[in-house]
């Protein structure tokens, strides 16, 4: 996800170490902070992955730098390309609901769509090879013990990079999709206000089936996720702002 912001707020409320976020350094020029609620979110995804062997402890505690390398390198994408547009360095934040790349506004709507995509290019850029590793993995030459260890890692490899990439492209905000058909709508005439109203009446649709689905099936953690993602999406939608 992407964020427009003035860049001298961000560096004053990201930048610097408090209780709760600590800048961690540099990559490529752009600020990496890490909340202490990212450490919450992926002990959510470690804990219950524990099973009763060595190897099932293995595999689920590298569910916590497989998804630091995939969503540093989703943000990552977006700080990349708004760099590449002369919008200058962004901080990444990795937080409890993923990454944010918090950027210089002011960005035309074709390079707004483009930095929105860029996201989930790069995780693609992870996600398509451990799939096709995944696909063509050959237990014949591989320990079973081994192997299982690495069908695991591989397939969580790809449930974050490519899964991720495909569900953030929906268009909904505060999502990539959302920015991206917001832009879609300014490059058609629409001022940004206008553009994100209609951005987000159309989330807005797109929301509730989810949102029956997840109730549905009683996916109290997609319910969360789907309560945060509405609430931005109804703001958008009323507001005009993101």
């Amino acid at each position: 996800m992407t964020a427009r912001l003035d860049v001298g707020t961000a560096a004053r409320n990201l930048g610097g170490m408090n209780k709760l976020r600590w800048r961690i350094g540099e990559l490529l020029g752009h600020s990496i902070v890490v909340e202490i609620t990212f450490l919450i979110l992926a002990a959510l995804f470690v804990f219950p992955a524990f099973g009763k062997t060595f190897d099932d402890h293995f595999a689920a505690l590298l569910m916590a730098p497989i998804l630091f390398i995939s969503i540093l390198v989703h943000e990552l994408g977006h700080a990349v390309a708004i760099d590449r547009f002369r919008y200058g360095k962004s901080t990444i934040l990795l937080w409890g609901m993923g990454g944010l790349c918090i950027g210089r506004g002011g960005r035309t709507p074709k390079h707004g769509l483009l930095i929105s995509l860029a996201g989930p290019a790069a995780g693609l850029l992870i996600g398509i090879p451990a799939l096709l590793l995944y696909l063509g993995l050959d237990f014949q030459i591989i320990p079973v013990d081994v192997g299982r260890t690495v069908t695991k890692a591989l397939f969580f490899t790809v449930w974050v990079n490519v899964g991720w990439s495909i569900l953030n492209l929906l268009p909904i905000f505060p999502l990539d999709g959302g920015q991206a058909l917001m832009n879609i709508l300014r490059m058609r005439g629409k001022s940004e206000p206008a553009a994100t109203r209609t951005a987000g009446f159309i989330g807005l649709f797109v929301l509730a089936p989810l949102t029956l689905l997840a109730v549905f099936q009683l996916d109290i953690w997609m319910i969360f996720i789907l309560f945060f993602i509405g609430r931005t999406t109804w703001t958008a939608y009323k507001t005009g702002r993101v």
